[in-house]
């Protein structure tokens, strides 16, 4: 599982879900000067949640300029972790 943390309006907002590392085409890939290996990723709310409960969705990050019509992005799904009492 995938866990995310974002601070809105000083309340702390949880999310988890999953991301596909199957999905992640070997060109979104980036190395480090350590060898380490990373993807950047972008997190956007969905407009309305998805059948799932899926609030928030995972895609790999591309610099506009180098985005194509016919690769899908999206690697991910997320949704709002409920409190735990």
């Amino acid at each position: 599982m995938f866990y995310k943390t974002v601070l809105i309006n000083n309340t702390i907002m949880n999310y988890y879900g999953r991301i596909c590392l199957d999905d992640i085409r070997e060109e979104f890939v980036v190395k480090d000067s350590t060898g380490r290996r990373f993807v950047k990723v972008n997190i956007n709310k969905r407009r309305e949640p998805s059948k799932y409960g899926d609030t928030h969705y995972v895609k790999v990050w591309v610099p506009k300029a180098e985005r194509k019509a016919d690769v899908n992005y999206y690697i991910g799904e997320l949704k709002e972790q409920e409190d735990q009492k």
